[in-house]
């Protein structure tokens, strides 16, 4: 019998604590909002909903509070099929929240406590290394401590597990080479590619440029994500735009995080890059038509069904 694609997805877990108003508030400004709603968050964790939802067998690895949030989002992660089983529970710190605002355009302000997700320790992680090692792709971001994501993609290099690396927030410097040539996908927002590279993106010709030099540096693939304008793809021959599906946003919190979590789906089934990248950009154009991050992930027909609809 054939054996499911499988990913391992690394990172934090959070509960979103989200208010909808009409308007975002300045510095010392209050609005009136319209609705308030709670749902599973963290980078990590709607990752691995994304990827479980694309149809493949997903192993979350995070650190979790031993509190109502993080027991709430465990069996909101097992209704997804997604194995718990190497969830840490942290008894010293509370689980991880976010507050998010979002306006009536879709746009959004967030804040986020990350509690026990900055408590997950590299040995912590090298105690994974079983469960690693049975993946097809691992997938990380940058809502745990660096040691740890660092720790990770060694790991992962080691037993010659393809990473992506999906830089998210931004890094406080840029990574360095013994980093970046151990990183098989590295999946970065325009933002967020200044950081890791620390260099300033003037025009739209400099994100090749910059992403070319990061393949010279040792990455293999860098996928861009430029929102409304798609996806950029770069590797050490070519650089290809990739357009995104016209739609209507309502809500873009957690579209990054669909993409990644599909692209790593994708390429663990053995689909090209390109296919990928097209199915992950489908699956983000759903996502931002409706409200809450996890909630607003679709599943795989959707997507394909969605595909044809729109070709």
């Amino acid at each position: 019998m054939n054996k499911k694609p499988h990913v391992v997805v690394i990172g934090s877990s959070n509960t979103d604590l989200t208010i909808k108003s009409k308007s975002l508030p300045s510095p010392g400004e209050t609005v009136l909002g319209d609705e308030f709603f709670i749902a599973s968050g963290g980078k990590g964790a709607n990752q691995a909903v994304a990827a479980a939802r694309a149809g493949v067998d997903v192993t979350f690895i995070a650190k979790i509070g031993d509190d109502a949030f993080g027991k709430n989002n465990i069996e909101l992660y097992k209704k997804d099929n997604i194995n718990t089983n190497h969830i840490i529970i942290d008894k010293n710190n509370y689980s991880g929240i976010a507050l998010i605002m979002i306006d009536e355009y879709g746009e959004n302000l967030i804040a986020v406590a990350s509690n026990s997700n900055y408590n997950f320790t590299p040995k912590e992680i090298e105690e994974k290394k079983n469960v690693i090692k049975d993946a097809d792709i691992v997938l990380l971001q940058n809502e745990i401590p660096d040691t740890t994501n660092i720790r990770a993609i060694s790991i992962s290099n080691d037993l010659n597990i393809p990473c992506i690396l999906n830089p998210a927030p931004g890094p406080k410097k840029p990574l360095q080479n013994d980093v970046l040539k151990k990183i098989k996908f590295l999946t970065p927002n325009k933002n967020e590619l200044e950081l890791v590279s620390g260099k300033k993106i003037g025009s739209e010709n400099d994100l090749k440029i910059i992403g070319q030099e990061l393949i010279s540096k040792g990455v293999e693939n860098v996928i861009i994500t430029l929102g409304t304008k798609g996806a950029l793809y770069i590797n050490s021959n070519d650089s290809i735009i990739i357009p995104a599906y016209k739609v209507k946003a309502i809500d873009t919190v957690g579209a990054g995080d669909c993409f990644n979590g599909y692209l790593g789906a994708m390429l663990a089934s053995g689909k090209s890059i390109l296919d990928s990248i097209k199915i992950a950009s489908a699956a983000a154009a759903i996502s931002v038509t409706r409200r809450g991050a996890q909630p607003s992930i679709p599943r795989i027909d959707e997507v394909l069904e969605f595909m044809e609809k729109n070709p």
